[in-house]
């Protein structure tokens, strides 16, 4: 890939890092209880997203992922860098904050869902399908924003939800789209670009975790030494046979537009929620076993990433050897 590919892909990956990570989480442009985020904020955001992304595309090129395993466990290493480094999330509540964000939402939600499974339901899912999962990737959205009532006891209105979520929704398709170009192009990062990243989130980890917790910060070096070993004992046994494919795949136009289901979904169902007073405690129904589940799929991830038995992204290899 050139320079401007490379960006452009980064861009891509780095709104819908930023959807998945903030607005689904959300519900809303920020934390709830805070005032909305200003339009600078916003495009800070979506940097700061754009240069994760990067280091995430990095990662699974060096890597060379081709396991669910392995996927899951770069994926752990961006949600930890995410927390522990740009911000200081990872500290605030050890040990249960060690799963929950990175295990339980970042790893699964940001990359699992948002930059495997959904590109690949666009390149490959009939519409009918696609129309069934988006549409239950809707409702369950329209049942997670409910955390801010029943934890901070905020209500944001049916209406507010609606206008945000389509707003905030309409970018994927334009991301999803110019993520799959150039798709038969494997991801190729600068070092002249990596060394000053590097370095940025080197000088964020030191003010926002050494200075402060020094001896909760030594924690998270630890967790992504683990990463990187059984990332790198997994790159060792890649096949070699077939050059390394790109990590997304060309969507199919038609299936583009099915995205707002998402929103569309989420909000009919929000709104019925709120007006049927079902105040569902939903970091309780899905946040703890989420935590509880990552944690022990990150300790099975880390023996088969290193030498266990991990099954290949079918998906991809089918994706690529259409291409290769």
């Amino acid at each position: 890939m050139s320079f401007l590919q490379t960006m452009l892909r980064s861009l891509a990956g780095g709104y819908i890092l930023t959807y998945f990570s903030e607005f689904a989480f959300y519900g809303q442009t920020t934390n709830p209880g805070l005032p909305p985020a200003s339009v600078g904020e916003l495009v800070q955001l979506f940097l700061i997203y754009s240069l994760m992304a990067y280091l995430l595309f990095s990662l699974i090129e060096h890597f060379q992922i081709r396991s669910f395993p392995a996927l899951f466990l770069a994926g752990a290493a961006y949600g930890w860098m995410l927390e522990g480094m740009v911000v200081a999330t990872f500290y605030e509540s050890i040990p249960f904050s060690i799963s929950f964000t990175a295990l339980a939402w970042h790893a699964p939600v940001d990359v699992v869902l948002g930059l495997y499974w959904l590109p690949r339901r666009l390149a490959e899912g009939k519409p009918g399908k696609n129309t069934l999962y988006f549409s239950i990737l809707g409702l369950t959205w329209g049942l997670w924003v409910l955390w801010p009532i029943t934890d901070l006891g905020l209500i944001q209105s049916p209406a507010k939800f609606v206008l945000f979520s389509m707003i905030a929704s309409f970018p994927l398709l334009p991301a999803y789209w110019l993520l799959g170009q150039w798709s038969n192009k494997p991801f190729q990062p600068s070092l002249w670009l990596l060394i000053p990243m590097g370095l940025l989130l080197s000088f964020s980890y030191l003010f926002n975790a050494v200075i402060p917790l020094p001896l909760a910060a030594l924690l998270l070096p630890l967790l992504l030494s683990l990463c990187w070993w059984a990332l790198s004992s997994h790159r060792r046994r890649a096949p070699s046979d077939r050059p390394w494919p790109a990590f997304t795949v060309k969507p199919q136009v038609v299936n583009l537009p099915l995205l707002l289901l998402i929103p569309f979904n989420a909000s009919a169902a929000y709104g019925l929620f709120i007006l049927l007073g079902w105040h569902i405690h939903s970091h309780i129904l899905f946040g703890l076993p989420a935590a509880v589940v990552g944690a022990v799929y990150f300790l099975i991830s880390l023996f088969r990433a290193a030498g266990g038995n991990q099954k290949p992204l079918s998906l991809l290899d089918t994706a690529s050897g259409s291409k290769t």
